[in-house]
Protein backbone atom coordinates (compact mmCIF):
# COMPACT_ATOMS: atom_id res chain seq x y z
CA UNK A 1 0.00 0.00 0.00
CA UNK A 2 2.76 2.06 1.37
CA UNK A 3 5.13 3.79 -1.16
CA UNK A 4 8.96 4.98 0.12
CA UNK A 5 9.37 6.82 3.00
CA UNK A 6 5.76 6.57 3.91
CA UNK A 7 4.90 9.67 2.22
CA UNK A 8 2.39 8.79 -0.70
CA UNK A 9 -0.31 6.32 0.00
CA UNK A 10 -1.82 4.02 -3.43
CA UNK A 11 -5.33 4.16 -3.73
CA UNK A 12 -6.88 3.07 -7.04
CA UNK A 13 -3.88 3.65 -8.92
CA UNK A 14 -3.67 7.17 -8.10
CA UNK A 15 -1.48 8.36 -5.21
CA UNK A 16 -2.21 10.80 -2.28
CA UNK A 17 0.66 12.74 -1.17
CA UNK A 18 0.56 12.21 2.91
CA UNK A 19 3.02 13.60 5.77
CA UNK A 20 0.33 15.10 7.54
CA UNK A 21 0.02 16.96 11.29
CA UNK A 22 -1.35 14.74 14.08
CA UNK A 23 -4.99 15.71 15.14
CA UNK A 24 -3.73 18.28 17.59
CA UNK A 25 -0.93 19.38 15.81
CA UNK A 26 -3.55 20.40 13.10
CA UNK A 27 -5.75 21.99 16.31
CA UNK A 28 -2.54 24.03 17.24
CA UNK A 29 -1.94 25.02 13.70
CA UNK A 30 -5.49 26.54 12.99
CA UNK A 31 -5.81 28.21 16.33
CA UNK A 32 -2.25 30.49 15.44
CA UNK A 33 -4.17 30.69 12.23
CA UNK A 34 -6.69 32.33 13.91
CA UNK A 35 -5.25 34.06 16.80
CA UNK A 36 -1.89 35.94 14.69
CA UNK A 37 -4.04 37.90 12.48
CA UNK A 38 -6.47 39.10 15.15
CA UNK A 39 -3.10 40.30 16.96
CA UNK A 40 -2.09 41.71 13.75
CA UNK A 41 -5.73 43.79 13.42
CA UNK A 42 -5.16 45.01 17.05
CA UNK A 43 -2.02 46.73 16.01
CA UNK A 44 -2.84 48.06 12.87
CA UNK A 45 -6.49 48.67 13.12
CA UNK A 46 -6.45 52.20 15.06
CA UNK A 47 -3.72 53.19 12.45
CA UNK A 48 -5.87 52.60 10.14
CA UNK A 49 -8.83 54.82 11.07
CA UNK A 50 -6.26 57.55 11.91
CA UNK A 51 -5.30 56.75 8.52
CA UNK A 52 -8.66 57.03 6.37
CA UNK A 53 -11.16 58.13 8.95
CA UNK A 54 -13.55 57.16 10.46
CA UNK A 55 -16.34 57.12 7.24
CA UNK A 56 -14.00 55.77 5.00
CA UNK A 57 -12.88 52.89 7.65
CA UNK A 58 -16.54 52.54 8.35
CA UNK A 59 -16.73 51.37 4.56
CA UNK A 60 -13.57 49.36 4.47
CA UNK A 61 -15.34 47.62 7.30
CA UNK A 62 -17.79 46.88 5.36
CA UNK A 63 -15.78 44.93 2.71
CA UNK A 64 -14.37 43.04 5.02
CA UNK A 65 -18.07 41.98 6.09
CA UNK A 66 -19.19 41.44 2.54
CA UNK A 67 -16.32 39.16 1.93
CA UNK A 68 -16.79 37.42 5.50
CA UNK A 69 -20.49 36.96 4.68
CA UNK A 70 -20.00 35.52 0.58
CA UNK A 71 -16.95 32.95 2.19
CA UNK A 72 -20.25 31.86 4.59
CA UNK A 73 -23.01 31.67 2.29
CA UNK A 74 -21.12 29.34 -0.44
CA UNK A 75 -24.15 26.76 0.26
CA UNK A 76 -22.16 25.19 2.35
CA UNK A 77 -19.84 23.83 -0.32
CA UNK A 78 -16.10 24.52 1.40
CA UNK A 79 -17.26 22.22 4.47
CA UNK A 80 -18.81 19.34 2.70
CA UNK A 81 -15.77 19.23 0.58
CA UNK A 82 -13.76 18.80 3.79
CA UNK A 83 -16.46 15.61 5.08
CA UNK A 84 -16.11 14.04 1.52
CA UNK A 85 -12.12 14.23 0.92
CA UNK A 86 -11.84 12.74 4.38
CA UNK A 87 -14.47 10.28 4.05
CA UNK A 88 -12.74 9.55 0.13
CA UNK A 89 -9.26 9.18 1.67
CA UNK A 90 -10.10 7.29 4.89
CA UNK A 91 -11.84 4.55 2.48
CA UNK A 92 -8.78 4.24 0.33
CA UNK A 93 -11.47 5.92 -2.81
CA UNK A 94 -9.55 8.61 -3.72
CA UNK A 95 -10.58 7.53 -7.44
CA UNK A 96 -13.74 9.65 -6.54
CA UNK A 97 -11.64 12.85 -5.20
CA UNK A 98 -11.09 14.59 -8.73
CA UNK A 99 -14.94 14.46 -9.72
CA UNK A 100 -15.35 15.86 -5.79
CA UNK A 101 -13.37 18.65 -6.38
CA UNK A 102 -14.10 19.93 -10.06
CA UNK A 103 -17.73 20.38 -9.10
CA UNK A 104 -17.43 22.00 -6.06
CA UNK A 105 -15.10 24.15 -8.10
CA UNK A 106 -17.80 24.70 -10.23
CA UNK A 107 -20.40 25.49 -7.74
CA UNK A 108 -18.47 27.79 -6.26
CA UNK A 109 -17.34 29.52 -9.39
CA UNK A 110 -20.77 29.71 -10.38
CA UNK A 111 -21.78 31.38 -6.86
CA UNK A 112 -18.77 33.58 -6.99
CA UNK A 113 -20.21 34.77 -10.51
CA UNK A 114 -23.63 35.01 -8.92
CA UNK A 115 -22.67 37.28 -6.29
CA UNK A 116 -20.37 39.45 -7.85
CA UNK A 117 -22.70 40.49 -10.34
CA UNK A 118 -25.55 40.98 -8.01
CA UNK A 119 -22.98 43.31 -5.70
CA UNK A 120 -22.07 45.28 -8.71
CA UNK A 121 -25.62 45.64 -9.88
CA UNK A 122 -26.91 46.86 -5.95
CA UNK A 123 -23.58 48.63 -5.17
CA UNK A 124 -25.22 52.16 -5.65
CA UNK A 125 -28.09 51.26 -3.43
CA UNK A 126 -26.27 49.53 -1.18
CA UNK A 127 -24.14 53.06 -0.82
CA UNK A 128 -26.82 55.00 -0.21
CA UNK A 129 -29.31 52.28 2.13
CA UNK A 130 -26.54 50.29 3.95
CA UNK A 131 -23.44 51.84 4.12
CA UNK A 132 -25.17 55.53 4.51
CA UNK A 133 -21.56 57.52 3.57
CA UNK A 134 -22.50 61.01 3.00
CA UNK A 135 -23.36 62.40 -0.30
CA UNK A 136 -19.64 63.43 -1.57
CA UNK A 137 -18.34 59.74 -0.71
CA UNK A 138 -21.29 57.97 -2.67
CA UNK A 139 -19.06 57.71 -5.78
CA UNK A 140 -16.46 56.24 -4.16
CA UNK A 141 -18.37 53.94 -1.93
CA UNK A 142 -19.73 52.93 -5.57
CA UNK A 143 -16.41 52.28 -7.26
CA UNK A 144 -15.34 50.80 -4.25
CA UNK A 145 -17.89 48.18 -3.93
CA UNK A 146 -17.58 46.99 -7.79
CA UNK A 147 -13.92 46.47 -7.30
CA UNK A 148 -14.99 43.92 -4.36
CA UNK A 149 -18.00 42.60 -6.71
CA UNK A 150 -15.00 41.81 -9.44
CA UNK A 151 -12.55 40.30 -6.67
CA UNK A 152 -15.51 37.88 -5.17
CA UNK A 153 -15.57 34.35 -7.84
CA UNK A 154 -11.79 34.00 -7.75
CA UNK A 155 -12.32 34.18 -3.72
CA UNK A 156 -15.25 32.30 -3.75
CA UNK A 157 -13.68 29.65 -5.42
CA UNK A 158 -10.59 29.94 -3.66
CA UNK A 159 -12.24 28.14 -0.02
CA UNK A 160 -12.62 25.20 -2.04
CA UNK A 161 -9.49 24.50 -2.70
CA UNK A 162 -8.67 25.40 1.08
CA UNK A 163 -11.07 23.10 2.34
CA UNK A 164 -10.10 20.17 0.16
CA UNK A 165 -6.59 20.66 1.82
CA UNK A 166 -8.53 20.67 5.65
CA UNK A 167 -10.03 17.48 4.14
CA UNK A 168 -6.77 15.94 3.46
CA UNK A 169 -6.29 17.28 7.26
CA UNK A 170 -2.93 19.81 6.13
CA UNK A 171 -4.07 22.35 7.89
CA UNK A 172 -0.09 23.35 7.90
CA UNK A 173 -0.31 24.11 3.69
CA UNK A 174 -3.46 25.48 4.11
CA UNK A 175 -2.29 27.86 7.26
CA UNK A 176 0.70 28.80 5.52
CA UNK A 177 -0.80 30.57 2.63
CA UNK A 178 -3.86 32.12 4.78
CA UNK A 179 -1.86 33.27 7.84
CA UNK A 180 0.21 35.64 5.78
CA UNK A 181 -2.59 36.75 3.21
CA UNK A 182 -4.66 36.98 6.75
CA UNK A 183 -2.13 39.24 8.39
CA UNK A 184 -1.84 41.45 4.76
CA UNK A 185 -5.57 41.66 4.75
CA UNK A 186 -4.75 44.54 7.15
CA UNK A 187 -1.25 45.54 6.64
CA UNK A 188 -1.38 45.93 2.70
CA UNK A 189 -4.57 48.50 2.79
CA UNK A 190 -2.36 50.53 5.75
CA UNK A 191 0.29 51.08 3.53
CA UNK A 192 -1.50 52.44 0.31
CA UNK A 193 -3.23 54.64 2.53
CA UNK A 194 -0.01 56.04 4.31
CA UNK A 195 1.65 56.23 0.71
CA UNK A 196 -1.66 58.60 -0.33
CA UNK A 197 -3.56 56.40 -2.21
CA UNK A 198 -7.47 56.47 -2.17
CA UNK A 199 -9.92 54.51 -1.52
CA UNK A 200 -10.59 52.62 -4.55
CA UNK A 201 -6.49 52.04 -4.18
CA UNK A 202 -7.21 50.78 -0.36
CA UNK A 203 -9.84 48.37 -1.28
CA UNK A 204 -8.25 47.00 -4.19
CA UNK A 205 -4.89 46.30 -2.43
CA UNK A 206 -7.52 43.95 -0.12
CA UNK A 207 -8.99 42.46 -2.80
CA UNK A 208 -5.52 41.84 -4.31
CA UNK A 209 -4.49 40.66 -0.98
CA UNK A 210 -7.32 38.18 -0.89
CA UNK A 211 -6.65 36.64 -4.48
CA UNK A 212 -3.58 36.07 -3.68
CA UNK A 213 -4.06 33.05 -1.65
CA UNK A 214 -5.68 31.43 -5.17
CA UNK A 215 -3.46 30.34 -7.19
CA UNK A 216 -0.64 28.69 -4.15
CA UNK A 217 -3.87 27.03 -2.60
CA UNK A 218 -4.97 25.32 -6.09
CA UNK A 219 -1.41 24.49 -6.84
CA UNK A 220 -0.77 22.87 -3.21
CA UNK A 221 -3.95 20.91 -4.35
CA UNK A 222 -2.34 19.48 -7.43
CA UNK A 223 0.80 18.75 -5.82
CA UNK A 224 -0.88 16.56 -2.85
CA UNK A 225 -4.05 15.36 -5.26
CA UNK A 226 -2.02 14.31 -8.30
CA UNK A 227 -5.22 12.38 -9.98
CA UNK A 228 -7.14 15.81 -10.40
CA UNK A 229 -5.94 15.62 -13.71
CA UNK A 230 -8.77 17.30 -16.54
CA UNK A 231 -11.23 18.87 -14.92
CA UNK A 232 -14.58 16.86 -14.49
CA UNK A 233 -17.62 17.97 -13.19
CA UNK A 234 -20.74 15.29 -12.72
CA UNK A 235 -24.56 15.96 -11.41
CA UNK A 236 -24.48 13.68 -8.90
CA UNK A 237 -21.68 15.13 -7.12
CA UNK A 238 -22.87 18.76 -7.62
CA UNK A 239 -26.31 17.04 -6.10
CA UNK A 240 -24.33 15.47 -3.46
CA UNK A 241 -22.72 18.84 -2.57
CA UNK A 242 -25.67 21.11 -2.80
CA UNK A 243 -27.68 18.62 -0.61
CA UNK A 244 -25.42 18.33 2.08
CA UNK A 245 -23.94 22.22 2.04
CA UNK A 246 -27.59 23.83 1.73
CA UNK A 247 -28.11 23.13 5.18
CA UNK A 248 -24.93 24.28 6.74
CA UNK A 249 -26.45 26.91 5.03
CA UNK A 250 -29.10 26.98 7.57
CA UNK A 251 -27.34 26.82 10.23
CA UNK A 252 -24.73 29.51 9.27
CA UNK A 253 -27.38 31.87 8.96
CA UNK A 254 -29.75 31.02 11.56
CA UNK A 255 -26.08 30.25 14.38
CA UNK A 256 -24.92 34.05 14.28
CA UNK A 257 -28.86 35.76 14.68
CA UNK A 258 -28.75 33.48 17.75
CA UNK A 259 -25.15 34.79 18.78
CA UNK A 260 -26.42 38.33 18.39
CA UNK A 261 -29.83 38.52 19.72
CA UNK A 262 -28.43 39.20 22.87
CA UNK A 263 -27.02 42.84 21.77
CA UNK A 264 -29.59 43.83 19.13
CA UNK A 265 -32.19 43.71 22.20
CA UNK A 266 -29.58 45.20 24.68
CA UNK A 267 -29.76 48.02 22.22
CA UNK A 268 -33.11 48.63 21.55
CA UNK A 269 -34.81 47.82 24.84
CA UNK A 270 -32.08 50.00 27.27
CA UNK A 271 -30.65 51.86 24.76
CA UNK A 272 -27.66 52.63 23.23
CA UNK A 273 -26.09 53.25 26.73
CA UNK A 274 -26.09 50.40 28.21
CA UNK A 275 -24.72 48.32 24.28
CA UNK A 276 -22.08 50.51 24.74
CA UNK A 277 -21.63 49.00 28.45
CA UNK A 278 -22.34 45.67 27.63
CA UNK A 279 -21.18 45.25 23.74
CA UNK A 280 -17.31 45.63 24.84
CA UNK A 281 -17.36 42.90 27.63
CA UNK A 282 -19.46 40.31 25.06
CA UNK A 283 -16.82 41.25 22.51
CA UNK A 284 -13.90 40.71 25.05
CA UNK A 285 -15.47 37.33 25.73
CA UNK A 286 -16.31 36.19 22.68
CA UNK A 287 -12.91 36.59 21.56
CA UNK A 288 -12.12 33.59 23.44
CA UNK A 289 -14.42 31.20 21.23
CA UNK A 290 -11.67 31.49 18.62
CA UNK A 291 -10.12 28.88 20.67
CA UNK A 292 -12.68 26.01 20.22
CA UNK A 293 -13.84 26.93 16.65
CA UNK A 294 -10.33 26.51 15.66
CA UNK A 295 -9.93 23.12 17.50
CA UNK A 296 -13.12 21.61 15.79
CA UNK A 297 -12.03 23.32 12.42
CA UNK A 298 -9.12 20.91 12.98
CA UNK A 299 -10.76 17.77 13.83
CA UNK A 300 -13.98 18.44 11.34
CA UNK A 301 -12.34 16.02 8.79
CA UNK A 302 -10.89 13.77 11.52
CA UNK A 303 -14.65 13.70 12.73
CA UNK A 304 -15.93 12.62 8.98
CA UNK A 305 -13.52 9.46 8.74
CA UNK A 306 -15.66 8.08 12.00
CA UNK A 307 -19.03 7.27 9.68
CA UNK A 308 -18.38 3.54 9.73
CA UNK A 309 -17.09 3.12 13.23
CA UNK A 310 -18.69 1.71 16.33
CA UNK A 311 -20.42 4.01 18.29
CA UNK A 312 -18.29 3.38 21.13
CA UNK A 313 -15.62 4.55 19.32
CA UNK A 314 -17.48 7.86 18.12
CA UNK A 315 -18.51 8.29 21.44
CA UNK A 316 -15.06 7.64 22.47
CA UNK A 317 -14.11 10.26 20.85
CA UNK A 318 -16.63 12.60 21.05
CA UNK A 319 -16.18 12.11 25.10
CA UNK A 320 -12.55 12.85 24.66
CA UNK A 321 -12.59 16.38 22.84
CA UNK A 322 -14.55 17.60 25.53
CA UNK A 323 -13.04 16.87 28.35
CA UNK A 324 -10.14 18.10 26.35
CA UNK A 325 -11.66 21.37 25.70
CA UNK A 326 -12.71 21.59 29.13
CA UNK A 327 -9.54 21.51 30.65
CA UNK A 328 -8.51 24.45 27.93
CA UNK A 329 -11.75 26.36 28.52
CA UNK A 330 -11.96 26.08 32.45
CA UNK A 331 -9.00 27.84 33.50
CA UNK A 332 -9.61 30.81 31.11
CA UNK A 333 -13.00 30.98 33.22
CA UNK A 334 -12.05 30.74 36.34
CA UNK A 335 -9.60 33.20 35.72
CA UNK A 336 -11.86 35.51 34.09
CA UNK A 337 -14.57 35.17 36.69
CA UNK A 338 -12.72 35.33 39.94
CA UNK A 339 -10.52 38.66 38.43
CA UNK A 340 -13.63 40.33 35.91
CA UNK A 341 -13.93 43.22 38.54
CA UNK A 342 -9.83 43.90 38.06
CA UNK A 343 -10.17 43.05 34.49
CA UNK A 344 -12.93 45.26 33.65
CA UNK A 345 -11.19 48.28 35.69
CA UNK A 346 -8.17 48.13 33.70
CA UNK A 347 -9.57 48.02 30.50
CA UNK A 348 -12.92 50.36 30.54
CA UNK A 349 -11.31 52.45 33.83
CA UNK A 350 -14.34 54.42 35.12
CA UNK A 351 -17.34 52.77 32.11
CA UNK A 352 -17.06 49.71 34.10
CA UNK A 353 -20.11 48.93 36.60
CA UNK A 354 -21.70 46.08 38.41
CA UNK A 355 -23.93 45.27 35.81
CA UNK A 356 -20.96 44.62 33.49
CA UNK A 357 -19.23 42.52 35.76
CA UNK A 358 -21.63 39.95 36.37
CA UNK A 359 -22.56 39.97 32.42
CA UNK A 360 -18.73 39.30 32.24
CA UNK A 361 -19.21 36.32 34.80
CA UNK A 362 -22.16 34.89 33.34
CA UNK A 363 -20.70 34.98 29.65
CA UNK A 364 -17.66 33.17 30.89
CA UNK A 365 -19.59 30.14 32.19
CA UNK A 366 -21.70 30.52 28.80
CA UNK A 367 -18.58 29.98 26.71
CA UNK A 368 -17.40 26.72 28.54
CA UNK A 369 -21.07 25.41 27.89
CA UNK A 370 -20.41 27.17 24.16
CA UNK A 371 -16.79 25.20 24.06
CA UNK A 372 -18.08 21.92 25.10
CA UNK A 373 -21.09 21.93 22.95
CA UNK A 374 -19.28 22.71 19.51
CA UNK A 375 -17.84 19.14 19.85
CA UNK A 376 -21.48 17.31 18.91
CA UNK A 377 -22.25 19.95 17.05
CA UNK A 378 -19.60 19.44 14.60
CA UNK A 379 -20.03 15.94 15.22
CA UNK A 380 -23.75 15.63 14.07
CA UNK A 381 -22.57 17.64 11.24
CA UNK A 382 -19.40 15.47 10.16
CA UNK A 383 -21.62 12.38 10.32
CA UNK A 384 -23.92 13.46 7.59
CA UNK A 385 -26.40 15.01 9.75
CA UNK A 386 -26.37 18.70 8.92
CA UNK A 387 -30.43 19.14 8.42
CA UNK A 388 -30.54 18.04 12.46
CA UNK A 389 -28.50 20.92 13.01
CA UNK A 390 -30.17 23.26 11.05
CA UNK A 391 -33.67 21.84 12.26
CA UNK A 392 -32.60 22.49 16.34
CA UNK A 393 -31.02 25.96 15.19
CA UNK A 394 -34.00 27.01 13.92
CA UNK A 395 -36.68 25.99 16.63
CA UNK A 396 -34.02 27.56 19.34
CA UNK A 397 -34.60 30.92 17.53
CA UNK A 398 -37.82 31.71 18.79
CA UNK A 399 -37.18 30.17 22.17
CA UNK A 400 -34.57 32.06 22.47
CA UNK A 401 -35.43 35.66 21.16
CA UNK A 402 -38.59 35.60 23.91
CA UNK A 403 -36.52 34.58 26.74
CA UNK A 404 -33.64 36.99 25.73
CA UNK A 405 -36.25 40.07 25.45
CA UNK A 406 -37.75 38.35 28.79
CA UNK A 407 -34.67 38.75 30.50
CA UNK A 408 -33.50 41.98 28.94
CA UNK A 409 -36.23 43.74 29.39
CA UNK A 410 -36.66 42.61 33.55
CA UNK A 411 -32.59 42.31 34.23
CA UNK A 412 -30.64 44.62 31.65
CA UNK A 413 -27.60 43.68 30.03
CA UNK A 414 -27.25 40.78 33.00
CA UNK A 415 -30.64 39.09 31.70
CA UNK A 416 -28.97 39.77 28.51
CA UNK A 417 -25.72 37.29 29.08
CA UNK A 418 -27.06 34.90 31.34
CA UNK A 419 -29.94 34.22 28.25
CA UNK A 420 -26.99 34.28 26.11
CA UNK A 421 -25.41 31.56 28.25
CA UNK A 422 -28.15 29.77 28.93
CA UNK A 423 -29.01 28.89 25.42
CA UNK A 424 -25.18 27.87 25.26
CA UNK A 425 -26.12 25.53 28.20
CA UNK A 426 -29.03 23.83 26.11
CA UNK A 427 -27.86 23.86 22.71
CA UNK A 428 -24.90 21.52 24.23
CA UNK A 429 -27.54 19.12 25.68
CA UNK A 430 -29.63 19.52 22.32
CA UNK A 431 -26.51 18.55 20.41
CA UNK A 432 -25.48 15.66 23.17
CA UNK A 433 -28.81 14.04 23.04
CA UNK A 434 -28.96 14.27 19.20
CA UNK A 435 -25.63 12.59 18.78
CA UNK A 436 -26.86 9.49 21.34
CA UNK A 437 -29.77 9.02 19.29
CA UNK A 438 -27.73 8.63 16.10
CA UNK A 439 -25.37 6.20 17.32
CA UNK A 440 -27.21 4.53 20.37
CA UNK A 441 -26.95 5.23 24.56
CA UNK A 442 -23.81 3.45 25.75
CA UNK A 443 -24.38 -0.44 27.10
CA UNK A 444 -22.68 -0.09 30.23
CA UNK A 445 -22.62 3.05 32.56
CA UNK A 446 -19.04 3.06 33.11
CA UNK A 447 -18.37 3.83 29.31
CA UNK A 448 -20.01 7.04 30.26
CA UNK A 449 -17.55 8.28 33.06
CA UNK A 450 -15.89 10.73 30.88
CA UNK A 451 -18.87 12.75 31.12
CA UNK A 452 -19.02 12.99 34.66
CA UNK A 453 -14.77 14.15 34.93
CA UNK A 454 -16.20 16.93 32.66
CA UNK A 455 -19.09 17.50 34.39
CA UNK A 456 -17.78 17.50 38.00
CA UNK A 457 -14.81 19.82 36.45
CA UNK A 458 -17.18 22.31 35.37
CA UNK A 459 -19.14 22.35 38.01
CA UNK A 460 -15.98 22.13 40.54
CA UNK A 461 -14.52 25.80 38.31
CA UNK A 462 -17.82 27.14 38.18
CA UNK A 463 -17.65 26.97 42.73
CA UNK A 464 -14.21 28.11 42.87
CA UNK A 465 -14.48 30.67 40.47
CA UNK A 466 -17.67 31.97 42.18
CA UNK A 467 -16.40 31.74 45.70
CA UNK A 468 -12.93 33.46 44.63
CA UNK A 469 -14.92 36.58 43.23
CA UNK A 470 -17.40 36.82 46.33
CA UNK A 471 -15.29 36.88 49.14
CA UNK A 472 -14.13 40.13 48.96
CA UNK A 473 -13.94 43.10 46.46
CA UNK A 474 -10.18 44.40 47.52
CA UNK A 475 -7.91 43.67 45.00
CA UNK A 476 -5.51 41.81 46.49
CA UNK A 477 -7.38 39.31 48.21
CA UNK A 478 -9.31 38.85 44.73
CA UNK A 479 -6.43 38.04 43.36
CA UNK A 480 -5.37 36.14 46.40
CA UNK A 481 -8.34 33.84 46.28
CA UNK A 482 -8.21 33.64 42.77
CA UNK A 483 -4.98 32.06 42.38
CA UNK A 484 -5.89 29.83 45.12
CA UNK A 485 -8.96 28.77 42.96
CA UNK A 486 -6.76 28.34 39.77
CA UNK A 487 -4.46 26.29 41.58
CA UNK A 488 -7.02 23.75 42.89
CA UNK A 489 -8.99 23.28 40.08
CA UNK A 490 -5.44 22.91 37.83
CA UNK A 491 -4.36 19.90 40.67
CA UNK A 492 -7.83 18.48 40.37
CA UNK A 493 -7.84 18.71 36.30
CA UNK A 494 -4.12 16.90 36.57
CA UNK A 495 -5.18 14.18 38.69
CA UNK A 496 -8.71 13.47 37.00
CA UNK A 497 -8.77 15.48 34.40
CA UNK A 498 -6.05 13.83 32.43
CA UNK A 499 -5.50 10.46 31.61
CA UNK A 500 -1.92 8.77 32.43
CA UNK A 501 -1.19 8.65 28.82
CA UNK A 502 -2.05 12.47 28.64
CA UNK A 503 0.26 13.52 31.27
CA UNK A 504 3.04 11.87 29.42
CA UNK A 505 2.39 13.91 26.40
CA UNK A 506 2.03 17.03 28.50
CA UNK A 507 5.49 16.46 30.61
CA UNK A 508 7.02 15.27 27.60
CA UNK A 509 5.77 18.83 25.53
CA UNK A 510 7.20 20.60 29.08
CA UNK A 511 11.03 18.57 28.26
CA UNK A 512 10.92 19.26 24.46
CA UNK A 513 11.21 23.53 25.57
CA UNK A 514 14.33 22.69 26.18
CA UNK A 515 17.05 22.95 23.12
CA UNK A 516 18.22 19.59 24.04
CA UNK A 517 14.66 17.94 24.52
CA UNK A 518 13.73 20.02 20.54
CA UNK A 519 16.76 18.34 18.98
CA UNK A 520 16.17 14.75 19.68
CA UNK A 521 12.70 15.05 19.25
CA UNK A 522 13.28 16.49 15.66
CA UNK A 523 15.16 13.19 15.01
CA UNK A 524 12.38 11.38 16.47
CA UNK A 525 9.67 12.47 14.52
CA UNK A 526 11.52 12.38 11.37
CA UNK A 527 11.25 8.65 11.32
CA UNK A 528 7.46 8.93 12.88
CA UNK A 529 5.33 6.78 10.60
CA UNK A 530 1.78 7.94 9.15
CA UNK A 531 -1.17 7.25 12.39
CA UNK A 532 -4.87 7.21 11.79
CA UNK A 533 -5.98 10.49 12.98
CA UNK A 534 -8.99 9.56 13.95
CA UNK A 535 -7.21 7.24 16.69
CA UNK A 536 -5.70 9.89 17.80
CA UNK A 537 -8.31 12.09 19.14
Amino acid sequence: MSSSGGRCLRSDSQFVRRGRPSAAGNAAISLGGAVAPALVALVVIPMLVRALGAELFGLLSFIWIVFGTFAVLDFGTGRATTKFVAELLASERTAGIPALFWSASAINLGVGVFCGLLLYVLAPWLGVHVVKVPDALHPTAVVALRITAFALPWIVLGGVFRSALEGLQRFDLSNAVQLPVSALNYIAPLVVARAGGSLPWVIGAVCLTRMSAVPPLFMLCRRQLPMLGRPQVTRRQMRRLVGFGSWLTVSNVVGPLLLSLDRLFVGSILGAGALGLYAPVYELVTRLSLVPASVMSALFPSFSTLTNRSADEIRRAMRRAQRLLALLMLPVMIVGVSFAPIILRLWLGAAQTPASVAAMQLLLVGLVALSIGSVPFTLVQALGKPKWSAIVHVIELPIHAAVTWWAVSRFGVVGAAAAWSLRAVYDALLFDAGVARMIGRPAAATSEAPVRVTAAMTVGAVILSTLAASVTAAPTALALTGTLAFVAFSAGAWLSGLEAAERRTVLSGLRWLSPRGRSSAGADTATEPVRDQAGRL
